[in-house]
């Protein structure tokens, strides 16, 4: 009795296919099914081969677990083939705006040319006005002959054949755009920059280059000396997102300026250097680093026997400098 009202529920909103047998009768002329069902250049897709006979009430499934995702205004391929038994004709529907029947205009979105044994493929384009969310997608074969119904028993040869139901997710157009940072970086140096976005996403030198200069979510620029703008963009399936600039601006190194609390210095005598740069945030490195005794900041104290050229390179979060101070040493004779 639960097998019998799972079975009545499943057609509740959806109308119930009308078919005269089963698919997959006891005598060898009722094998009437879609054997092998998947879809393509969606952003996931639907798999599902050697299916054979569903054997469900009115040779109706709903695979709920099996969607092909695509986006408003793209579109994905279908394909389709039967048993090897009796060829089959193809339509397919899919209720765009979810108001549970397949009879709106524009929700035929496939008919094969023919019925036949073959491999039929085809394109299915998801209107620019679909809502996002979940649809139904009803996909009927009959026997030597096309449907043109979604539900109601044609007479004839479209007495016999199958019906299996699947997911359309429409994902917003502006779910698929490229989504990428500008950086500010020193001159002289690389950086790495990040894209995301749906499908596959392609790097270029200007917006209407068509040679890419890499591919994938990330790209590494050469050493830049100046501020520069690429483009990315992706594809998913048959459809291309606007290409979007992303800016590299490029500032120089700041300048370090190094000074001692006295030059020349007796050898062997400590002294104090300091540097000074603009920015904040500042971290200091000297060198040579035998000759300094300690450092605080942007201060360092040093001991030379002899005259020394003292390097301080001064880094903050983009960029680098530099700054050299020769210190010349006096001895003491005793």
């Amino acid at each position: 009795m639960l097998f019998l009202f799972l079975q009545v529920s499943a057609f509740s909103q959806y109308c119930a296919p009308q078919y005269a047998a089963s698919c997959q009768g006891p005598s060898p002329y009722t094998a009437d099914f879609i054997n092998n069902f998947s879809t393509s250049g969606g952003i996931t897709n639907i798999t599902n081969n050697n299916s054979g006979c569903n054997f469900q009430t009115n040779n109706f499934i709903y695979y709920s677990n099996q969607t092909v995702t695509a986006t408003q205004g793209c579109s994905f391929n279908v394909s389709m083939q039967c048993g090897p038994e009796f060829q089959q004709g193809f339509a397919i529907w899919v209720d765009w705006n979810a108001d549970n029947d397949y009879s709106d205009a524009g929700e035929l979105v496939y008919s094969s040319p023919s019925a036949g044994y073959q491999t039929f493929t085809g394109t299915v384009q998801v209107p620019a006005t679909a809502t996002p969310g979940i649809k139904r997608m009803r996909v009927r074969c009959s026997f030597a002959t096309v449907p043109s119904n979604p539900c109601t028993l044609q007479g004839g040869f479209t007495a016999y054949g199958e019906v299996e139901e699947y997911n359309v997710e429409v994902v917003s157009g502006d779910a698929g755009a490229v989504q990428v940072s500008d950086q500010t970086i020193c001159a002289g140096t690389s950086t790495q920059i990040t894209a995301t976005a749906q499908g596959i996403i392609r790097w270029y030198l200007n917006q209407t280059s068509t040679t890419q200069i890499a591919l994938g979510p990330t790209f590494t620029t050469p050493v830049l000396n100046q501020t520069t703008t690429y483009w990315v963009q992706a594809t998913f399936g048959p459809c291309t997102t606007p290409r979007v600039p992303v800016t590299i601006t490029v500032i120089p190194p700041f300048t370090v300026t190094v000074s001692a609390s006295q030059n020349p210095v007796c050898a062997g005598t400590p002294f104090t250097l300091t540097a000074t740069a603009a920015g904040s945030g500042l971290t200091y490195n000297w060198s040579p680093a035998n000759d300094i005794i300690s450092t605080l900041q942007n201060t360092a104290t040093a001991s030379i026997p002899a005259n020394t050229a003292f390097t301080v390179t001064a880094t903050d979060a983009r960029c680098i400098g530099t700054g050299t101070l020769i210190v010349n040493a006096n001895q003491v004779y005793r």
